[in-house]
């Protein structure tokens, strides 16, 4: 099942390598889960889905209560908004409607979220510090994106149908995680040189990532298998030295400013729990 955005960082490209090496057993728990692509590629019968990114929750949530709806709400952007005044206009509507901040506009905020996702610079999420959605236009027309099938909704609908969908912290998301649970943590990455952008929502900052380590030895001690992914890199080296295991592999860039630097690079996997 293919994802219906592009996230930065996403797994679409090493899914079948991380679900290789994670247990076939209870729920798979995602605390940053993007654009979903290793749950989507996975046989695991219960998810649990939780992003940082609030309208990227809503849209999920929306998909699972009406796909057609959401279906509905999509054609009629890409008709009336295919140019680059129309998407700025989408956009700025977009971020009026995220600020409300509750379930009034939850189809048009999923239909608008996919528009912005295909239309826009490279598949981006990226937020202003006033939570903003500020990507600029991709340069492109509806003809030109593979848009998603209402199938493909309906697909998407089904596997989250009994699956349990949150926008919180990942500390609370491992702070309730058991031995019925494994969890895959592909956070914003830890840049290989200093003052790269990675793309992500927000800032992520060092001490997140030293946070999340801790968290996910809590979380192995209370039962869970925790996998997390991230550049290798001196720093994460360091990061992860606590880990029960730690190897690497070959990723491709998915997003990148010209496609000529889309090349792969090293990644760490590091296991925490037994």
């Amino acid at each position: 099942m293919k994802p219906v955005v592009k996230w930065a960082g996403g797994k679409r490209y090493l899914a079948k390598e991380i679900l290789e090496v994670l247990p076939d057993r209870g729920r798979l728990v995602e605390p940053f889960v993007g654009s979903g692509a290793v749950s989507l590629e996975s046989d695991y019968k219960n998810l649990w889905w939780n992003d940082s990114a609030k309208p990227l929750m809503t849209m999920y949530r929306a998909i699972r209560r009406s796909p057609h709806e959401v279906m509905v709400c999509l054609e009629i952007l890409r008709k009336k908004f295919d140019s680059e005044a129309g998407y700025y206009d989408v956009r700025v509507r977009f971020n009026e409607m995220v600020a409300v901040d509750d379930d009034t506009y939850i189809f048009d905020v999923a239909s608008h979220l996919i528009y912005l996702n295909k239309m826009g610079y490279n598949g981006l999420y990226r937020t202003n510090k006033g939570g903003g959605y500020n990507v600029p236009w991709g340069k492109r027309l509806s003809v030109d994106v593979r848009w998603p099938t209402e199938p493909e909704l309906d697909q998407l609908a089904n596997r989250l149908k009994d699956a349990t969908l949150s926008s919180s912290d990942f500390t609370t998301v491992l702070s309730i995680v058991d031995d019925n649970d494994v969890v895959y943590c592909d956070p914003p990455y830890l840049p290989l040189k200093s003052g790269g952008y990675t793309g992500y929502v927000g800032e992520f900052t060092y001490e997140m990532h030293q946070c999340l380590a801790e968290s996910a030895v809590s979380a192995a001690n209370n039962g869970a298998i925790v996998l997390i992914s991230n550049h290798d890199s001196k720093q994460a080296r360091e990061l992860y030295k606590d880990a029960d295991r730690i190897f690497t592999v070959q990723a491709p860039r998915s997003i990148s400013r010209c496609g000529s630097d889309r090349k792969k690079v090293k990644e760490v996997f590091v296991f925490y729990g037994r």
